[in-house]
């Protein structure tokens, strides 16, 4: 009875052990994922310096001609100007929502990738800057969650990726659903190679429960009519 006690305790500290390992693995191989779009993102930002010249001559332009339209009493032309540019500028934002630099660089670089693979992300970010949810375990919480998503679409091109992301204060709401192919559409043979082996929805739910914890929130998941949606919700504050 004492060695099966034993036996069974050493079980238990293997598991607890490879789950450990297998954590600290997705969370390495997402903060290099983070770095890099970091790296991208400030290439991206040094060389818009260089346009800021060019930028203040279209600025000049759309002055002169809002000031003209004034001048001559077109108040409805000025505003529909107006309107125009704030249209335009919001165009140019991939996220506009998204006040925390680090994340909105790394779903830039997520959209890409998903672009890259012939599938379609479609973001809907509201995150205000300074939470007490810290970047790395904002990183792991999205790296998680997309790329759960992205691999369960890998055999459907086009497939549309949706996250939404809302902050109603203390809660911060994370919703990622994509499409599942038809059993048909997946046979065994065709079953894909994972980057990290362990990483599969288990691991990856376990984490986003770890994180809920952490966060005094909660994580479900759920499939309604071969749709996966993932939620979670966490605890947050502005600092």
């Amino acid at each position: 009875l004492l060695f099966c006690i034993a036996a069974d305790f050493s079980v238990i500290l293997i598991i607890r052990r490879t789950a450990r390992s297998t954590e600290l693995a997705v969370r390495n191989e997402l903060l290099e994922e983070q770095i890099r779009s970091e790296e991208a993102y400030y290439r991206q930002l040094s060389s818009t310096f260089e346009d800021i010249r060019a930028m203040r001559h279209d600025i000049d332009n759309h002055l002169y001609t809002m000031q003209a339209l004034l001048e001559e009493g077109q108040m409805d032309e000025a505003k529909d100007y107006v309107m125009k540019m704030k249209e335009e500028d919001h165009a140019r934002l991939l996220l506009p929502g998204c006040r925390n630099t680090v994340i909105a660089s790394y779903l830039e670089k997520k959209m890409t990738d998903f672009q890259d693979g012939g599938l379609l992300l479609d973001m809907d970010v509201t995150l205000p800057s300074g939470l007490s949810v810290t970047n790395p375990d904002l990183i792991c919480i999205f790296g998680n969650l997309l790329n759960n998503a992205q691999e369960a679409c890998e055999l459907l091109q086009g497939a549309v990726i949706r996250l939404s992301v809302s902050y109603r204060e203390p809660y911060l709401r994370i919703v990622c659903t994509n499409p599942l192919a038809a059993k048909a559409d997946t046979p065994a043979e065709e079953k894909k190679n994972r980057r990290i082996p362990e990483l599969d929805r288990g691991i990856g739910h376990s984490i986003l429960r770890t994180m809920a914890e952490r966060y005094d929130g909660q994580f479900c998941a759920e499939t309604v009519d071969r749709t996966y949606e993932a939620e979670l919700i966490l605890k947050t504050r502005k600092e």
